[in-house]
């Protein structure tokens, strides 16, 4: 799975990163900042997410239609039309790797 520009990181991952940071040698300033970036992160509300998976990659949709990059796709569980990057709270990952 690769990651994209709308991921969420763990608080404790972001926490990690900071203190990697304070470890380097920096000026009084730059210290300062990363200590205040750090109590951002402490205090950040925690978001309520799931992972989700994709019609793409879900053991339920099939590809019927693939037209200059415009692929259709329809779930075979719910009988509906979908898209590669749509998703419902059925999907189930595929176990084969293939495409469907």
């Amino acid at each position: 799975m690769t990651r994209g520009q709308n991921d969420i990181i763990s608080r404790e991952y972001a926490k990690k990163l900071i203190l990697v940071m304070l470890r380097n040698r920096m000026t009084r300033q730059e210290r300062a900042l990363f200590e205040e970036l750090l109590q951002l992160v402490e205090k950040a509300p925690a978001v309520d997410s799931v992972k989700v998976v994709r019609c793409r990659d879900c053991a339920f949709g099939r590809v019927y239609a693939d037209y200059m990059d415009n692929r259709q796709m329809r779930c075979v569980l719910t009988e509906l039309e979908t898209v590669p990057t749509g998703y419902c709270h059925h999907g189930e990952e595929k176990t084969d790797g293939g495409d469907s």
